[in-house]
């Protein structure tokens, strides 16, 4: 009879211990397949997130690069024109003085070449 009742709770330490395992298992089973939706759930969000924000970054990327181009043409374009002015205004300054220098050179020439003309005749 001991021996009957040694199985018996050898039976209930078992069964307790079989019980255990099968909610451990269960619990283990319901928590993997949690963190498989979680997981699939939040990767899908974050590559359709990450997607959108890599769009706005390349747009940003492509304004601020037209923006800066834009910006070193008027650079570009503002120098040019500096240069470009500054060399006519050069020239204009160069060849009004160039001008008044010869127009004087030639018109004494003239005159003195005039009047030694008109003077060989006495």
């Amino acid at each position: 009879m001991e021996t009957n009742l040694q199985a018996i709770r050898l039976g209930a330490v078992n069964r307790k211990y079989n019980l255990k395992a099968v909610f451990d298992a269960m619990v283990h089973h319901k928590e993997s397949k949690k963190h498989k939706i979680m997981n699939a759930a939040l990767r899908d969000d974050m590559d359709i997130a990450l997607e959108e924000h890599n769009q706005i970054i390349k747009k940003q990327q492509d304004k601020m690069l037209t923006k800066s181009q834009m910006k070193s043409g008027s650079i570009v374009r503002d120098m040019i024109g500096k240069r470009l002015f500054a060399y006519f205004a050069h020239w204009r300054d160069h060849t009004a003085s160039f001008k008044n220098n010869m127009n004087t050179k030639i018109k004494d020439r003239i005159i003195r070449m005039h009047n030694n003309y008109v003077l060989s005749y006495f």
